[in-house]
């Protein structure tokens, strides 16, 4: 019995599957598994710096270890260098210290996988 020209064939390897044969397509993986999935490493210095009490000497501290230090940093990767434990208002501190740095176009912001990653104007980004 001889197919017609339109009909689907059973065993073909469709280009666009979704498109030319809806019910022989097969879920596609968005993502392999163990690559892309970036993980955020936070390194505790030998000697933590105080974490000062008083916004003005937050800003300043954060601006100083992002003027010193080379690199990209993130929200929790910059908290581990003070004292103190990395609460959610110590970190929403430093975020919004952050953000006023970059108002005042002292740091750059660039996300890479959805993470934040901030780094002094003066220094290349990594």
């Amino acid at each position: 019995m001889p197919s017609t020209p339109n009909a689907p064939k059973k065993n073909a390897i469709w280009l666009r599957p979704e498109y030319q044969a809806p019910e022989q397509a097969q879920p596609v993986q968005a993502t392999l598994d163990g690559i892309g999935t970036e993980t955020e490493t936070i390194v505790e210095p030998v000697e933590q710096r105080k974490w000062p009490t008083q916004p003005k000497a937050q800003l300043a501290a954060i601006r100083d270890l992002l003027r010193t230090s080379s690199g990209e940093w993130t929200v929790p990767q910059i908290a581990a260098q003070f004292t103190g434990k990395n609460t959610k208002k110590k970190l929403d501190t430093i975020t919004e210290n952050l953000e006023r740095l970059e108002w005042f176009g002292l740091v750059i912001c660039d996300e890479h996988n959805g993470i934040l990653h901030w780094h002094h104007t003066e220094t290349i980004a990594a």
